[in-house]
């Protein structure tokens, strides 16, 4: 099996990569995670992509890996409700019988006030999500002025950990989730507030115990009165058989573990809130699934927009709206927008595939947006009229 797919199954699922017979589709979705960067026929992707989502010969667990593979590949692109939509997953809840008696309070203001207690936070994510990563970053920034200075990140690669620490930011090279805009965003402003980034995830047989050995030596090892987040995936916070467990047993300390994935497919209509919340009883008692094993559920509702993208992904960002014309009528037309330096994260990422609905990215000063038709080419080349 290709060592790239293997490990991004380890990322994906639990499933046992070894028995699974893969599905050609599976390898090919994969290479185009692996060559967005490079390639900028996003366009002829997605229309591949949405071929294959009505193939109806797909095994279960070949219909779940494609499932989860393009939804990442979407997320990535900034089609972010077309992979929600894709591959839900999540405990369904009622909220006249799990939820009676608790009240949804803000999850930043939630998380911060026991994390400060604490001196390991453990928040994770599901991968085709990209507003998950927006928890950390704010909590980053609350937490900074706590003592918090290191973030351990599931998804950095172990080779780039060096220079990202020296520059500041991620490229083609420091991991496939850093390369969705929201996940480098994070890196960014991890770095600007002065948090060192720890790589410690090597994808091997016993990967929970070396994960947790590699994150005690590159911090509290280093510094016994460290502070430290970490984010990481799906099940890894599972204070009972996972990462959690073991670094809470090795450090003699009580983790503070947030989960954003229970909840995922539930929909609550009386929560009216445009960012995360938990859910808290008259008893000081925070809301979880039964028979988990990590500290707070995360619940995110519906989202507002802004510019007619997500506003957890837009706000405080000047916007830009697209012309009809830079994409000579050829759809869908894929958009990026960055500075091109030495290999860096597009700032954001649009596949176009309307034009009937307006189409906006987010900018910043000094910036260039680039369109390509869906093939790769290059149609137009405009710089931003953002300034400081």
């Amino acid at each position: 099996m290709n060592r790239v797919v293997l490990l991004l199954l380890i990322l994906f699922t639990t499933l046992d990569a070894n028995a699974i017979k893969l599905h050609p589709e599976v390898v090919a979705i994969q290479k185009d995670l692996v060559n967005l960067g490079m390639k900028k026929n996003v366009g002829e992707v997605f229309e591949r992509h949405k071929s294959v989502l009505i193939e109806n010969e797909l095994n279960t667990q070949s219909r779940d890996l494609i499932h989860q593979f393009i939804a990442t590949y979407f997320s990535f692109v900034g089609l972010h409700e077309h992979a929600e939509q894709l591959y839900q997953f999540g405990q369904a809840i009622s909220q006249q019988q799990d939820l009676y008696n608790f009240t949804a309070y803000d999850a930043l203001n939630e998380i911060t006030t026991l994390a400060k207690q604490r001196k390991l936070l453990m928040v994770n994510e599901a991968h085709h999500i990209p507003k998950h990563r927006w928890l950390t970053k704010e909590l980053l920034k609350r937490l900074k002025s706590e003592g918090y200075s290191y973030l351990a990140l599931e998804a950095l690669a172990q080779k780039d950990e060096l220079r990202i620490n020296k520059q500041g930011y991620a490229t083609n090279q420091s991991g496939i989730y850093l390369r969705d805009p929201a996940f480098s965003e994070l890196v960014s402003v991890a770095k600007e507030l002065g948090y060192t980034l720890v790589s410690y995830d090597k994808y091997m047989y016993d990967r929970e115990k070396e994960g947790a050995e590699n994150i005690i030596n590159k911090t509290f090892a280093l510094d016994p009165y460290a502070k430290v987040i970490v984010h990481c995936g799906y099940s890894h916070i599972d204070e009972k058989h996972k990462l959690a467990s073991i670094l809470a047993e090795k450090l003699d300390i009580d983790p503070l573990t947030i989960d954003q994935t229970a909840l995922l497919s539930t929909h609550i209509a009386d929560v009216h809130y445009w960012a995360p919340v938990v859910f808290k009883s008259e008893q000081e008692q925070y809301w979880q699934p039964a028979e988990s094993h990590f500290d707070i559920a995360v619940y995110w509702p519906k989202q507002t927009k802004i510019a007619n993208r997500p506003a957890w992904y837009m706000a405080n960002h000047k916007s830009q709206r697209l012309d009809e014309k830079w994409c000579d009528n050829t759809y869908p037309c894929y958009v990026e927008v960055g500075k091109n330096i030495d290999n860096s994260i597009p700032f954001d990422r649009y596949l176009w595939l309307n034009p009937a609905k307006p189409a906006y990215v987010r900018v910043r000063s000094g910036d260039s947006i680039f369109v390509y038709d869906k093939t790769g080419h290059l149609l137009k080349q405009l710089n931003t009229a953002i300034s400081n």
